[in-house]
């Protein structure tokens, strides 16, 4: 398996998860007599403030990422795959690229080899 089927592999599982999950976006409130935090999921099939709840204690930081997951993921997704397909492009650009500069350079020396004067007939004796 290459380097790109392996991240193609894991970026389509990444992605099917965070579609499987329950629709954003997800919030944080603080909850308890000691002002815990908690990632809040929406969910109407909860009777709890319609919400599924993932404590975090009071690791504020840790709530604010599992909640912000959500969205986030799914647009550093679309975003990557935007990369992906501009590298791709510029790749494609760089190999045409390359053969017209290639072949451009080979006329230049002609050019400017037969603007010198230098004798640019072939080995058949045709002119180059």
């Amino acid at each position: 398996m290459t380097a790109s089927t392996d991240l193609d592999d894991t970026l389509a599982n990444i992605r099917a998860r965070a579609e499987a999950a329950t629709d954003g976006p997800w919030f944080v409130e603080p909850c308890g007599d000691f002002g815990a935090k908690t990632a809040l999921i929406p969910d109407v099939l909860r009777e709890r403030y319609g919400v599924n709840s993932l404590s975090c204690g009071e690791d504020f930081a840790t709530a604010e990422f599992i909640a912000h997951a959500r969205t986030d993921v799914p647009r550093l997704l679309d975003l990557l795959d935007e990369a992906r397909a501009e590298a791709e492009q510029w790749r494609q650009a760089a190999v045409t690229f390359s053969d017209d500069y290639h072949a451009e350079v080979n006329k230049r020396i002609d050019a400017e080899s037969a603007l010198n004067g230098a004798d640019t007939t072939t080995t058949d004796g045709s002119e180059a």
